[in-house]
């Protein structure tokens, strides 16, 4: 099957281009090149996402199944502190929390520490890893997802 993602490059709201998931590494390249931000679609979509686009021109009511190649969960620190000193307890408790939160995903939930990637989003940390809960396909896909994360994380 043919996957598909959504992304937006220099900027979140450049969103609405959706390409082949085996073209995202030129994108990626891309960005590396112009020193740009880069985002993408946290599902994937089927060839049916080509069709929807032609139409509506936005991801916004699509109607056909979402896909899932990784979970994404995204710890942020919040606001700004009023202060430095705030600030930087803030990042310590942070990082702490980050390191337990992969921590418990290797001894808890037996994830391969080779397969769990941490990025610094700027406010936080993005942990990616394998879907562990092996989501089916669906339309509701989304629901289930939110649904499961914010129960077990």
């Amino acid at each position: 099957m043919k996957y598909f993602v959504e992304y937006a490059l220099g900027n979140v709201s450049n969103r609405n281009n959706c390409i082949p998931l085996k073209d995202l590494n030129g994108i990626v390249k891309l960005a590396r090149h112009q020193s740009q931000d880069l985002y993408r679609s946290y599902y994937m979509y089927d060839e049916s996402i080509e069709e929807h686009f032609k139409v509506y021109k936005t991801i916004r009511s699509y109607k056909g199944d979402y896909y899932l190649d990784t979970i994404k969960l995204d710890v942020d620190k919040g606001k700004k502190g009023e202060t430095e000193e705030e600030d930087r307890r803030k990042d310590n408790f942070l990082h702490e929390k980050t390191k337990l939160l992969v921590k418990d995903l290797i001894d808890e939930w037996e994830v391969e520490p080779e397969t769990i990637q941490c990025w610094y989003s700027g406010s936080g940390f993005h942990i990616i890893f394998p879907d562990i809960f092996h989501f089916q396909p669906s339309r509701y896909l989304p629901h289930e997802v939110k649904a499961t994360l914010n129960k077990y994380f």
